[in-house]
């Protein structure tokens, strides 16, 4: 049973992923690919709570905590594979936190996710 059908205030996400990672041939920055992926989940602000699960330089930031129905990722700094953006309201938000709820039922799992807007710049405002 998805999230979708048990819970009237969850919603279908846009998330950005990333399908290869930057690389650097000859010190030039050539950025990875992506792709958009739909994610059902419920968005709400983040709590003091939840910003704690943020490293430090985020704590700052404006938040918001995602539940899903499928997978959010972070920033995987032995890949290099960037955090996953996901669209709220046309805004981008940086996936930087991710804890998941494991079930004892097949395609149950959640993953709860804090994320960080970002500004123009696409640094965590």
């Amino acid at each position: 049973m998805s999230l979708q059908t048990t819970s009237p205030e969850f919603r279908t996400l846009t998330v950005t992923r990333a399908t290869s990672k930057d690389t650097y041939p000859a010190g030039l920055l050539i950025f990875g690919t992506s792709s958009t992926v739909s994610v059902v989940g419920s968005v709400t602000p983040a709590t003091g709570d939840d910003m704690k699960r943020l490293p430090d330089a985020a704590r700052t930031s404006e938040a918001m905590r995602i539940i899903a129905d499928d997978e959010l990722r972070t920033m995987n700094t032995l890949t290099g594979f960037a955090a996953d953006l996901v669209d709220l309201d046309g805004e981008q938000w940086e996936i930087l936190s991710v804890k998941t709820w494991p079930s004892y039922a097949p395609k149950q799992r959640h993953w709860d996710a804090i994320a960080a807007r970002l500004d123009r710049d696409g640094a965590a405002a």
